[in-house]
């Protein structure tokens, strides 16, 4: 059953590349979405698709390479919106 779920990742990540990064994983998983920048430079993520996936691009997040050690990843279920791609947003 498709899922959505949207994470916020609470770290000033702008001018690191992660956004990319991110982007080419979500695709290459074959999710659903969108990813962007909120106006305190933390990652925010609207993604779709199943479990497994889920678990696989939360992973990545959490070994992030330009995030600190305690760095806080939010996670919350949301309404399935039908993203057919995922891509690069402004929130």
């Amino acid at each position: 059953m498709k899922k959505h779920l949207d994470i916020l990742i609470h770290e000033d990540l702008r001018n690191t590349g992660f956004v990319f990064l991110l982007l080419k994983k979500a695709r290459h998983l074959d999710l659903a979405g969108r990813v962007g920048y909120n106006s305190n430079g933390e990652v925010f993520i609207e993604v779709e698709g199943f479990s497994d996936q889920f678990e696989l691009l939360v992973d990545y997040c959490k070994k992030n390479p330009n995030s600190g050690e305690n760095t806080r990843i939010e996670i919350l279920p949301g309404e399935v919106k039908n993203y057919y791609n995922f891509e690069m947003s402004v929130f």
